[in-house]
């Protein structure tokens, strides 16, 4: 795992030489999504993942009851990274590769590419991120789930998009504050040092609900 100005190297299985990489499968409607969790929780490191804007030929109802627009996904294997990285931009080059492999196998919708900063790595559309969206705040200690919503507030004023928090840590959140300031800085990058600042290992999935036309962000600790 890695850490804020850090790298911490994890003691994972390393392929021999020789030896055919471990085969991976997720079925999901956002299989890629599910790939990113799944290769998190070996990693030990964060990998957040953002929905496109889905159109409606990129989902399809649920069921019967209590429908929902889903995105019509599927089975998706994949070769297991190699977990013996050290550092965000090595786990980013092995996530470009899972992200490669995804487009071609037709197991979802969704084009993507795939970036890093020195403490997460981020799984993002490819056509623009909205949380590539520069946003201003006032220096201020906030609780760590207000400094959120006040970011997502930000980019909502900046791109007329809707999203909210949906899912966090609630006791951790309400009782951790954070000092955070920003000048015209991307929202991600303010995100990534405001879960940093809280001393804990945090990581997020941001979803579009295709049919409110609203991202909802749901946040967790790095398993």
């Amino acid at each position: 795992m890695w850490r804020t100005g850090q790298i911490c190297v994890v003691s994972l299985l390393v392929v021999p030489a020789g030896q055919a990489p471990e085969r991976l499968s997720v079925n999901d409607p956002r299989p890629l999504s599910a790939a990113v969790s799944l290769v998190e929780r070996r990693c030990h490191c964060a990998i957040t993942y953002e929905d496109p804007l889905w159109t409606s030929d990129d989902v399809a109802l649920s069921g019967p009851h209590w429908p929902a627009m889903i995105p019509k996904g599927g089975l998706f294997t994949f070769d297991a990274p190699d977990l013996a990285v050290t550092t965000p931009a090595q786990m980013a080059a092995a996530m470009a590769q899972v992200v490669r492999v995804f487009e071609q196998s037709g197991s979802g919708r969704g084009a993507f590419r795939v970036t890093n900063d020195t403490i997460a790595v981020h799984v993002v559309p490819r056509a623009g991120s909205i949380l590539d969206t520069p946003v201003t705040i006032p220096l201020a200690t906030r609780r760590l789930d207000d400094v959120v919503t006040v970011v997502l507030a930000a980019v909502e004023r900046g791109t007329g998009q809707k999203l909210e928090l949906a899912t966090f840590p609630t006791n951790f959140f309400f009782q951790h504050r954070v000092e955070i300031e920003a000048k015209q800085e991307a929202a991600r990058e303010v995100l990534v040092r405001a879960l940093a600042a809280s001393g804990r290992a945090l990581s997020w999935s941001l979803f579009f609900d295709a049919r409110m036309r609203q991202y909802y962000l749901n946040t967790h600790f790095v398993p």
